[in-house]
Protein backbone atom coordinates (compact mmCIF):
# COMPACT_ATOMS: atom_id res chain seq x y z
CA UNK A 1 0.00 0.00 0.00
CA UNK A 2 1.43 3.23 -0.90
CA UNK A 3 1.84 5.54 1.53
CA UNK A 4 1.30 9.86 1.43
CA UNK A 5 1.26 13.02 3.13
CA UNK A 6 -1.05 14.05 1.48
CA UNK A 7 -3.98 12.84 -1.01
CA UNK A 8 -6.33 15.08 -2.66
CA UNK A 9 -9.43 14.03 -4.28
CA UNK A 10 -10.36 15.98 -7.49
CA UNK A 11 -8.70 18.05 -9.37
CA UNK A 12 -10.68 21.41 -9.74
CA UNK A 13 -9.62 24.91 -8.24
CA UNK A 14 -10.26 23.71 -4.76
CA UNK A 15 -7.76 21.02 -5.39
CA UNK A 16 -5.03 21.94 -7.73
CA UNK A 17 -3.23 24.88 -5.29
CA UNK A 18 -3.07 22.64 -2.01
CA UNK A 19 -1.73 19.82 -4.24
CA UNK A 20 0.73 22.53 -5.56
CA UNK A 21 1.41 24.36 -2.10
CA UNK A 22 1.70 20.45 -0.06
CA UNK A 23 4.01 19.41 -2.56
CA UNK A 24 6.53 22.34 -2.73
CA UNK A 25 6.70 22.04 0.80
CA UNK A 26 7.88 18.33 1.06
CA UNK A 27 4.74 16.29 1.23
CA UNK A 28 4.31 13.60 -1.17
CA UNK A 29 1.55 14.30 -2.94
CA UNK A 30 -1.36 12.19 -5.24
CA UNK A 31 -4.48 13.44 -6.57
CA UNK A 32 -7.18 11.34 -8.23
CA UNK A 33 -9.70 12.54 -10.65
CA UNK A 34 -12.66 11.08 -12.03
CA UNK A 35 -13.33 12.87 -14.71
CA UNK A 36 -10.62 15.07 -16.84
CA UNK A 37 -8.05 16.43 -14.68
CA UNK A 38 -9.14 19.89 -13.66
CA UNK A 39 -12.71 19.11 -13.40
CA UNK A 40 -15.51 19.75 -15.43
CA UNK A 41 -15.44 23.70 -14.77
CA UNK A 42 -11.90 24.09 -16.51
CA UNK A 43 -11.90 20.73 -18.76
CA UNK A 44 -15.35 22.14 -20.56
CA UNK A 45 -16.50 24.71 -19.28
CA UNK A 46 -14.86 27.53 -17.78
CA UNK A 47 -12.41 28.22 -20.20
CA UNK A 48 -14.49 28.09 -23.42
CA UNK A 49 -16.89 30.55 -21.65
CA UNK A 50 -14.32 33.20 -20.79
CA UNK A 51 -13.51 32.55 -24.66
CA UNK A 52 -16.82 32.67 -25.72
CA UNK A 53 -18.04 35.62 -23.44
CA UNK A 54 -15.35 37.90 -24.40
CA UNK A 55 -16.51 37.33 -27.95
CA UNK A 56 -20.30 38.60 -26.93
CA UNK A 57 -18.75 41.06 -25.01
CA UNK A 58 -16.91 42.57 -27.99
CA UNK A 59 -20.07 41.93 -30.57
CA UNK A 60 -22.19 44.22 -27.50
CA UNK A 61 -19.22 46.69 -27.49
CA UNK A 62 -19.68 47.62 -31.04
CA UNK A 63 -23.48 47.62 -31.21
CA UNK A 64 -23.33 49.98 -28.44
CA UNK A 65 -21.12 52.10 -30.76
CA UNK A 66 -23.13 52.19 -33.87
CA UNK A 67 -23.94 55.92 -34.30
CA UNK A 68 -21.05 57.05 -32.43
CA UNK A 69 -18.11 57.16 -34.78
CA UNK A 70 -18.53 53.02 -35.85
CA UNK A 71 -21.08 52.07 -38.39
CA UNK A 72 -21.20 48.34 -39.85
CA UNK A 73 -22.27 45.13 -38.17
CA UNK A 74 -20.63 42.55 -35.99
CA UNK A 75 -21.64 39.10 -34.96
CA UNK A 76 -20.31 35.74 -33.34
CA UNK A 77 -19.11 33.21 -35.28
CA UNK A 78 -20.16 30.12 -33.39
CA UNK A 79 -18.22 27.36 -35.26
CA UNK A 80 -14.85 29.18 -35.56
CA UNK A 81 -15.40 29.64 -31.78
CA UNK A 82 -16.24 26.35 -30.97
CA UNK A 83 -13.01 25.00 -33.07
CA UNK A 84 -11.05 27.35 -30.47
CA UNK A 85 -12.39 26.65 -27.80
CA UNK A 86 -12.11 23.13 -27.93
CA UNK A 87 -8.94 23.19 -26.77
CA UNK A 88 -8.73 21.43 -23.66
CA UNK A 89 -6.74 22.98 -20.54
CA UNK A 90 -6.78 19.33 -19.18
CA UNK A 91 -3.12 17.64 -20.74
CA UNK A 92 -1.49 20.95 -19.31
CA UNK A 93 -3.07 20.32 -16.39
CA UNK A 94 -2.14 17.18 -15.63
CA UNK A 95 1.37 17.81 -17.10
CA UNK A 96 1.72 20.61 -14.41
CA UNK A 97 0.87 18.43 -11.59
CA UNK A 98 3.52 15.58 -12.71
CA UNK A 99 6.15 17.73 -13.28
CA UNK A 100 5.87 19.00 -9.83
CA UNK A 101 6.55 15.12 -8.37
CA UNK A 102 2.38 14.86 -7.87
CA UNK A 103 1.27 11.34 -8.83
CA UNK A 104 -1.66 11.83 -10.74
CA UNK A 105 -4.82 8.98 -10.16
CA UNK A 106 -7.43 8.72 -13.42
CA UNK A 107 -10.35 7.27 -11.33
CA UNK A 108 -12.94 7.34 -8.89
CA UNK A 109 -11.71 7.28 -5.61
CA UNK A 110 -13.61 6.31 -2.25
CA UNK A 111 -12.97 5.82 2.23
CA UNK A 112 -12.07 2.45 3.04
CA UNK A 113 -11.22 4.17 6.87
CA UNK A 114 -10.44 6.99 8.27
CA UNK A 115 -7.29 7.73 6.54
CA UNK A 116 -7.42 4.64 3.49
CA UNK A 117 -8.36 5.19 0.15
CA UNK A 118 -9.50 2.96 -2.72
CA UNK A 119 -8.56 3.63 -5.78
CA UNK A 120 -8.12 1.95 -9.61
CA UNK A 121 -8.29 -1.48 -7.58
CA UNK A 122 -6.12 -0.71 -5.13
CA UNK A 123 -5.77 0.96 -1.40
CA UNK A 124 -3.72 4.21 -0.66
CA UNK A 125 -2.70 5.44 2.97
CA UNK A 126 -2.57 9.24 3.80
CA UNK A 127 -1.88 11.02 6.89
CA UNK A 128 -3.68 14.22 5.21
CA UNK A 129 -6.77 13.75 2.94
CA UNK A 130 -8.38 16.48 1.26
CA UNK A 131 -11.77 16.39 -0.51
CA UNK A 132 -12.19 19.45 -3.04
CA UNK A 133 -14.57 17.51 -6.08
CA UNK A 134 -16.48 20.04 -6.92
CA UNK A 135 -20.71 19.93 -7.54
CA UNK A 136 -22.53 18.30 -9.85
CA UNK A 137 -25.86 19.51 -11.57
CA UNK A 138 -29.08 19.24 -9.78
CA UNK A 139 -31.35 16.32 -10.64
CA UNK A 140 -35.01 16.72 -11.79
CA UNK A 141 -37.40 14.26 -11.33
CA UNK A 142 -39.69 15.53 -13.74
CA UNK A 143 -40.85 13.30 -17.12
CA UNK A 144 -38.16 13.78 -19.99
CA UNK A 145 -35.26 15.54 -17.74
CA UNK A 146 -33.29 13.13 -19.61
CA UNK A 147 -33.50 14.94 -22.30
CA UNK A 148 -31.73 18.08 -20.99
CA UNK A 149 -27.92 19.08 -21.94
CA UNK A 150 -25.51 19.33 -19.45
CA UNK A 151 -24.19 23.17 -19.51
CA UNK A 152 -20.62 22.14 -20.38
CA UNK A 153 -22.11 19.96 -23.06
CA UNK A 154 -23.61 22.90 -24.71
CA UNK A 155 -20.25 24.70 -24.91
CA UNK A 156 -19.09 21.69 -27.03
CA UNK A 157 -21.95 21.93 -29.69
CA UNK A 158 -20.44 22.09 -33.56
CA UNK A 159 -23.71 24.29 -34.36
CA UNK A 160 -25.71 26.80 -32.49
CA UNK A 161 -29.22 25.52 -32.44
CA UNK A 162 -31.62 28.44 -33.57
CA UNK A 163 -33.99 28.30 -30.20
CA UNK A 164 -32.31 27.57 -27.05
CA UNK A 165 -33.97 27.01 -23.86
CA UNK A 166 -32.47 26.92 -20.31
CA UNK A 167 -33.87 25.70 -17.33
CA UNK A 168 -32.91 27.50 -14.00
CA UNK A 169 -32.82 31.13 -13.44
CA UNK A 170 -29.11 31.15 -12.49
CA UNK A 171 -25.72 32.16 -13.16
CA UNK A 172 -24.93 29.22 -15.98
CA UNK A 173 -28.14 29.95 -17.63
CA UNK A 174 -28.09 33.79 -17.92
CA UNK A 175 -24.36 33.62 -19.06
CA UNK A 176 -24.81 30.98 -21.71
CA UNK A 177 -28.04 32.79 -22.53
CA UNK A 178 -26.52 35.94 -23.67
CA UNK A 179 -23.78 34.36 -25.84
CA UNK A 180 -26.11 32.07 -27.57
CA UNK A 181 -28.75 35.14 -28.05
CA UNK A 182 -25.76 37.64 -29.84
CA UNK A 183 -24.62 34.19 -31.74
CA UNK A 184 -28.13 34.42 -33.33
CA UNK A 185 -30.48 31.72 -31.41
CA UNK A 186 -33.64 32.65 -30.85
CA UNK A 187 -33.05 32.21 -26.53
CA UNK A 188 -35.69 31.23 -23.72
CA UNK A 189 -34.99 31.00 -19.77
CA UNK A 190 -37.52 29.29 -17.38
CA UNK A 191 -37.07 29.80 -13.77
CA UNK A 192 -39.65 27.99 -11.06
CA UNK A 193 -39.19 30.59 -8.61
CA UNK A 194 -41.20 34.03 -9.11
CA UNK A 195 -37.15 35.80 -9.72
CA UNK A 196 -34.40 34.93 -11.49
CA UNK A 197 -30.58 35.48 -9.97
CA UNK A 198 -31.85 35.52 -6.42
CA UNK A 199 -28.28 37.01 -4.45
CA UNK A 200 -28.29 39.76 -6.35
CA UNK A 201 -29.88 42.96 -5.97
CA UNK A 202 -33.45 43.31 -7.18
CA UNK A 203 -33.24 46.38 -9.05
CA UNK A 204 -30.01 45.82 -10.97
CA UNK A 205 -31.38 42.32 -11.80
CA UNK A 206 -34.67 44.06 -13.34
CA UNK A 207 -32.65 45.99 -15.36
CA UNK A 208 -30.87 42.82 -16.72
CA UNK A 209 -33.60 41.41 -17.64
CA UNK A 210 -34.93 44.12 -19.93
CA UNK A 211 -31.36 44.42 -21.19
CA UNK A 212 -32.23 40.66 -21.80
CA UNK A 213 -35.27 40.89 -23.52
CA UNK A 214 -34.07 43.87 -25.97
CA UNK A 215 -31.29 41.19 -26.64
CA UNK A 216 -34.11 38.69 -27.60
CA UNK A 217 -33.93 36.73 -24.28
CA UNK A 218 -37.69 35.39 -22.78
CA UNK A 219 -37.16 35.34 -19.23
CA UNK A 220 -40.06 33.59 -17.50
CA UNK A 221 -40.50 33.29 -14.05
CA UNK A 222 -43.17 30.72 -12.14
CA UNK A 223 -42.47 28.65 -14.53
CA UNK A 224 -41.36 25.19 -13.31
CA UNK A 225 -40.90 22.69 -16.18
CA UNK A 226 -43.20 19.59 -16.05
CA UNK A 227 -42.23 17.59 -18.27
CA UNK A 228 -40.16 17.69 -21.66
CA UNK A 229 -41.22 15.51 -24.84
CA UNK A 230 -38.76 14.46 -27.39
CA UNK A 231 -40.64 14.92 -31.02
CA UNK A 232 -38.96 14.62 -34.81
CA UNK A 233 -35.69 16.62 -34.37
CA UNK A 234 -36.78 19.29 -31.32
CA UNK A 235 -38.66 19.81 -27.91
CA UNK A 236 -41.57 20.31 -26.75
CA UNK A 237 -40.87 21.75 -23.05
CA UNK A 238 -44.28 22.43 -20.89
CA UNK A 239 -43.15 25.18 -18.11
CA UNK A 240 -45.79 25.92 -16.16
CA UNK A 241 -48.47 27.45 -18.15
CA UNK A 242 -45.58 27.94 -20.89
CA UNK A 243 -45.66 25.49 -23.73
CA UNK A 244 -42.21 25.97 -25.50
CA UNK A 245 -40.49 24.55 -28.68
CA UNK A 246 -36.72 24.21 -28.56
CA UNK A 247 -33.86 22.48 -30.48
CA UNK A 248 -32.52 21.97 -27.46
CA UNK A 249 -33.24 22.36 -23.57
CA UNK A 250 -29.99 23.03 -21.84
CA UNK A 251 -29.82 22.46 -17.63
CA UNK A 252 -28.84 25.43 -15.92
CA UNK A 253 -30.32 25.02 -12.62
CA UNK A 254 -27.57 25.19 -9.97
CA UNK A 255 -25.41 22.41 -9.03
CA UNK A 256 -25.24 20.28 -5.67
CA UNK A 257 -22.28 19.05 -4.24
CA UNK A 258 -21.01 15.76 -5.60
CA UNK A 259 -20.32 14.02 -2.50
CA UNK A 260 -21.54 10.60 -4.79
CA UNK A 261 -19.39 7.08 -4.27
CA UNK A 262 -17.27 8.33 -1.67
CA UNK A 263 -18.27 6.17 0.73
CA UNK A 264 -17.95 9.26 3.81
CA UNK A 265 -19.46 6.83 6.29
CA UNK A 266 -16.62 4.81 6.27
CA UNK A 267 -14.32 7.21 6.40
CA UNK A 268 -16.44 8.71 9.08
CA UNK A 269 -17.16 11.79 7.82
CA UNK A 270 -19.80 13.81 8.93
CA UNK A 271 -22.23 15.56 6.06
CA UNK A 272 -25.66 18.40 5.94
CA UNK A 273 -27.82 19.41 3.19
CA UNK A 274 -25.19 21.62 2.47
CA UNK A 275 -21.90 19.15 1.83
CA UNK A 276 -19.64 18.07 4.49
CA UNK A 277 -19.27 19.58 7.74
CA UNK A 278 -16.28 21.46 8.51
CA UNK A 279 -15.07 23.44 11.20
CA UNK A 280 -13.85 27.22 11.12
CA UNK A 281 -10.17 25.46 9.73
CA UNK A 282 -12.15 23.34 6.62
CA UNK A 283 -11.36 20.73 9.03
CA UNK A 284 -13.90 17.67 9.22
CA UNK A 285 -16.07 17.96 12.24
CA UNK A 286 -15.64 14.12 12.68
CA UNK A 287 -12.20 12.96 11.07
CA UNK A 288 -9.43 15.19 11.80
CA UNK A 289 -7.51 13.81 9.05
CA UNK A 290 -9.75 15.57 6.45
CA UNK A 291 -9.98 18.90 4.91
CA UNK A 292 -12.31 20.29 2.52
CA UNK A 293 -12.11 22.80 -0.20
CA UNK A 294 -14.37 24.17 -2.70
CA UNK A 295 -17.84 23.57 -3.94
CA UNK A 296 -18.53 20.22 -1.45
CA UNK A 297 -17.73 22.36 1.66
CA UNK A 298 -20.92 23.27 3.83
CA UNK A 299 -19.85 26.43 4.99
CA UNK A 300 -18.28 27.71 1.44
CA UNK A 301 -19.80 29.39 -1.09
CA UNK A 302 -19.66 27.94 -5.22
CA UNK A 303 -17.39 30.17 -6.55
CA UNK A 304 -13.78 29.31 -8.45
CA UNK A 305 -11.79 32.40 -6.11
CA UNK A 306 -13.22 30.85 -3.09
CA UNK A 307 -12.40 27.58 -3.83
CA UNK A 308 -8.92 28.83 -4.56
CA UNK A 309 -8.80 30.44 -1.37
CA UNK A 310 -9.91 27.60 0.53
CA UNK A 311 -7.17 25.32 -1.30
CA UNK A 312 -4.51 27.85 -0.06
CA UNK A 313 -5.77 28.16 3.82
CA UNK A 314 -6.67 23.95 3.60
CA UNK A 315 -2.69 23.40 2.83
CA UNK A 316 -1.62 25.89 4.99
CA UNK A 317 -3.55 24.12 8.07
CA UNK A 318 -2.29 21.12 7.05
CA UNK A 319 1.48 21.69 6.70
CA UNK A 320 1.37 23.86 9.71
CA UNK A 321 -1.29 22.95 11.95
CA UNK A 322 -4.86 25.16 12.12
CA UNK A 323 -4.64 28.95 12.24
CA UNK A 324 -6.28 29.98 8.88
CA UNK A 325 -9.16 30.94 8.82
CA UNK A 326 -10.69 31.72 5.28
CA UNK A 327 -12.95 35.38 5.46
CA UNK A 328 -16.22 35.07 3.29
CA UNK A 329 -17.57 38.67 4.65
CA UNK A 330 -15.95 40.35 1.63
CA UNK A 331 -16.75 38.02 -1.80
CA UNK A 332 -17.01 39.22 -5.17
CA UNK A 333 -19.45 38.11 -7.74
CA UNK A 334 -19.81 38.31 -11.12
CA UNK A 335 -22.46 37.32 -13.66
CA UNK A 336 -20.81 37.72 -16.91
CA UNK A 337 -23.59 38.50 -19.11
CA UNK A 338 -23.73 41.79 -21.20
CA UNK A 339 -23.93 44.56 -19.62
CA UNK A 340 -22.11 42.20 -16.92
CA UNK A 341 -23.92 42.20 -12.99
CA UNK A 342 -21.35 42.48 -10.31
CA UNK A 343 -21.90 42.50 -5.86
CA UNK A 344 -19.60 42.61 -3.15
CA UNK A 345 -20.59 43.16 0.44
CA UNK A 346 -24.20 43.64 1.51
CA UNK A 347 -27.41 44.24 0.02
CA UNK A 348 -30.20 46.02 1.53
CA UNK A 349 -31.94 43.10 2.66
CA UNK A 350 -28.96 41.68 4.42
CA UNK A 351 -28.89 45.06 6.02
CA UNK A 352 -31.87 44.66 7.69
CA UNK A 353 -31.32 41.13 8.63
CA UNK A 354 -28.27 42.34 10.97
CA UNK A 355 -30.28 45.70 11.95
CA UNK A 356 -27.67 47.89 10.46
CA UNK A 357 -29.27 51.68 9.60
CA UNK A 358 -28.04 52.12 6.39
CA UNK A 359 -28.39 54.72 3.26
CA UNK A 360 -29.00 53.58 -0.71
CA UNK A 361 -26.65 56.04 -2.93
CA UNK A 362 -28.33 54.73 -6.25
CA UNK A 363 -27.14 55.63 -9.81
CA UNK A 364 -29.72 54.48 -13.03
CA UNK A 365 -27.92 55.51 -16.33
CA UNK A 366 -29.82 52.88 -18.59
CA UNK A 367 -32.97 55.15 -19.20
CA UNK A 368 -30.41 57.88 -20.53
CA UNK A 369 -30.45 57.06 -24.03
CA UNK A 370 -31.43 54.38 -26.13
CA UNK A 371 -28.50 52.37 -27.47
CA UNK A 372 -26.29 53.25 -24.69
CA UNK A 373 -23.91 55.09 -26.70
CA UNK A 374 -21.32 57.19 -24.74
CA UNK A 375 -17.54 58.88 -25.81
CA UNK A 376 -15.89 55.58 -24.21
CA UNK A 377 -17.84 52.84 -25.94
CA UNK A 378 -18.86 52.09 -21.74
CA UNK A 379 -22.29 52.08 -22.70
CA UNK A 380 -25.26 52.03 -19.96
CA UNK A 381 -24.48 51.61 -16.81
CA UNK A 382 -26.24 51.12 -13.01
CA UNK A 383 -24.60 51.33 -9.51
CA UNK A 384 -26.25 50.79 -5.92
CA UNK A 385 -23.66 51.47 -2.70
CA UNK A 386 -24.74 50.34 0.34
CA UNK A 387 -23.37 52.39 3.39
CA UNK A 388 -23.67 52.56 7.24
CA UNK A 389 -25.71 55.39 8.10
CA UNK A 390 -23.83 57.78 10.71
CA UNK A 391 -20.40 55.74 10.12
CA UNK A 392 -20.30 56.45 6.34
CA UNK A 393 -18.54 52.86 5.91
CA UNK A 394 -19.21 50.92 2.55
CA UNK A 395 -21.07 47.92 3.16
CA UNK A 396 -21.51 47.13 -0.03
CA UNK A 397 -21.17 47.95 -3.76
CA UNK A 398 -23.70 46.62 -6.82
CA UNK A 399 -23.12 46.84 -10.62
CA UNK A 400 -24.50 46.20 -13.59
CA UNK A 401 -22.44 47.75 -16.76
CA UNK A 402 -19.17 47.11 -19.10
CA UNK A 403 -15.83 45.89 -17.46
CA UNK A 404 -18.12 45.87 -14.08
CA UNK A 405 -15.60 43.28 -13.04
CA UNK A 406 -13.00 45.39 -12.40
CA UNK A 407 -14.48 47.84 -10.77
CA UNK A 408 -15.98 45.44 -8.31
CA UNK A 409 -12.83 44.28 -7.10
CA UNK A 410 -11.68 47.86 -6.46
CA UNK A 411 -14.96 47.85 -4.24
CA UNK A 412 -14.20 44.97 -2.88
CA UNK A 413 -10.64 46.07 -1.77
CA UNK A 414 -12.40 49.22 -0.15
CA UNK A 415 -15.02 47.14 1.92
CA UNK A 416 -12.06 44.86 3.43
CA UNK A 417 -10.23 48.29 4.08
CA UNK A 418 -13.13 50.13 5.80
CA UNK A 419 -13.70 52.95 3.07
CA UNK A 420 -16.13 55.27 3.86
CA UNK A 421 -17.87 57.64 1.81
CA UNK A 422 -16.18 60.40 3.38
CA UNK A 423 -12.74 58.29 1.49
CA UNK A 424 -14.71 58.54 -1.76
CA UNK A 425 -15.14 62.18 -2.01
CA UNK A 426 -11.26 62.86 -0.70
CA UNK A 427 -10.42 60.56 -3.90
CA UNK A 428 -9.79 61.97 -7.70
CA UNK A 429 -9.96 59.04 -9.73
CA UNK A 430 -9.50 58.22 -13.88
CA UNK A 431 -12.30 60.11 -15.80
CA UNK A 432 -13.80 58.24 -17.44
CA UNK A 433 -14.03 55.31 -15.68
CA UNK A 434 -17.11 52.98 -13.93
CA UNK A 435 -15.21 53.75 -10.25
CA UNK A 436 -15.59 57.47 -11.27
CA UNK A 437 -18.92 57.23 -12.13
CA UNK A 438 -19.50 55.21 -8.96
CA UNK A 439 -17.83 58.07 -6.83
CA UNK A 440 -19.70 60.36 -8.16
CA UNK A 441 -23.01 58.46 -6.36
CA UNK A 442 -22.02 60.43 -3.29
CA UNK A 443 -20.89 63.10 -5.02
CA UNK A 444 -24.27 64.88 -5.59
Amino acid sequence: MKHYDLFVIGSGSGAVGAALICRRAGFRVGIAEKAAIGGIGAAALSSPQKRLTAASEAVNLVQTMIGCGLKGSVSVDWEHLRGICAESVSSKLEEDLRSAGIEVYHGKCSFADKNILNINGGQVFSRYILIATGASALRFSFAGSEYLTPSFEFMKLERLPSAVVFVGGGYISFELAHIAARGGAKVTIVEALPRVLRGFDDDLVDLLVKQSAALGIDVLTDAPVRFLEKRSGSLRIQAGKHKLEASIAVHGAGRAPDMEGLCLEAGEISTNEQGIAVNCYLQSVSNPAVYVAGDVNAAGMQLKPVAEMESAAAAANMLFGNHEVPEYNVVARALLTSPQLCAVGMGEREAVLENIPFDVHYLNKFSVKKGGCSCTGRGEFAFKMISEKGTGRILGVHILGRDAQETINAAALAIKGGCTIKNLKNTALVFPSLLYDLMNIVNY
